[in-house]
């Protein structure tokens, strides 16, 4: 199938995600005050992904370069989880530290207004290829292929200095291009009618699911690995489209980060904590965060 932006999840693992909260809605194992985690117990992944939070996704600090954990870590993504079991993805840009001043609902309010710009004006230039059918040329070769071979056949004298399979050959080049023509046509067809059609929406929440992997006892949590599906609103250029009619807009984008416990850190007045992927704003005594036990209701183990 062919991709809308598709992005290969295989870079998600060197991004970073960052949580802070919306408000102080708590649960038994985790506790929100003045908009970030404070327990005086490790919560488990589970329990603090049930807040009602914002996860930044970021660029993960490279020991190699000298990087670490603090105010220049880029902010690529945003996770808006909604405490009931979804989580609404948006694309976004900053550093960590620029972020020091800024509420939730503001955070919030310009990662809306970058995705719509960003998937509007990708839109626009895949739109503006189809106008006019000026993309036609990217699609519909196996005319120009029906229409060598006739020409070829016009001139007699040089038609005829052809051997026999060689003749034969390019009338089956020909039929197949007859044959295939009308077929990529209404593919073609198929692909301009949606692009045309299509528009920009405000992503809606989409289920998450955490997934572990047990040691060699089967009974302790060697990994553990947070799950999302993530619509992705920006289409391709059109030559990538045009490798298949079966596309959908938005499409469904997986993404797995893996879970891996860290030591929190402070950037100015805030505290952070977390996983290497995962990380969220917390108290300066909060006791930070652990991986899930296998016996844990809802999750997925070793599948």
């Amino acid at each position: 199938m062919s991709r809308i932006t598709r992005r290969t999840f295989a870079a998600m693992s060197a991004g970073v995600l960052l949580i802070t909260t919306l408000s102080g809605c708590g649960s038994s194992q985790a506790t929100v005050k003045d908009g970030a985690f404070d327990t005086k117990q490790p919560i488990p992944a589970s329990q603090a992904f049930k807040q009602k939070s914002i996860w930044y996704k970021c660029d993960e600090p490279s020991s190699e370069n000298g990087e670490v954990y603090g105010k220049d870590l880029y902010v690529v993504g945003l996770y808006v989880f909604d405490g009931t079991g979804k989580v609404t993805y948006y694309d976004y840009s900053e550093k960590l530290g620029a972020l020091k001043d800024k509420s939730d609902e503001q955070i919030i309010s310009d990662a809306k207004a970058r995705n719509r710009k960003v998937a509007e004006d990708a839109l626009d230039k895949v739109k503006n290829d189809y106008k006019d059918d000026r993309s036609l040329e990217y699609f519909i070769d196996h005319n120009s292929m029906v229409a060598e071979v006739e020409q070829k056949m016009a001139d007699e004298y040089t038609w005829n200095l052809y051997s026999d399979s060689e003749k034969q050959a390019y009338l089956d080049e020909k039929a197949e291009g007859e044959k295939q023509a009308p077929l990529e046509k209404a593919k073609y067809d198929k692909i301009r009618n949606m692009v045309k059609s299509v528009s920009y929406a405000d992503p809606e929440p989409a289920t998450y699911e955490l997934s572990i992997a047990t040691d060699a006892s089967g009974n302790q949590t060697a990994e553990e690995s947070l799950q999302t599906t993530i619509p992705n609103y920006q289409l391709t250029p059109i030559e990538q489209i045009n490798q298949d009619a079966n596309i959908e807009y938005p499409e469904p984008d997986a993404r797995v980060l893996k879970l891996i416990p860290i030591n929190k850190f402070q950037v100015y007045n805030n505290w952070y904590g977390g996983f290497s992927t995962l990380i969220t704003k917390v108290g300066q005594t909060n006791a930070g965060f652990i991986l899930d036990s296998p016996n844990t209701e809802g999750i997925k183990v070793d599948e």
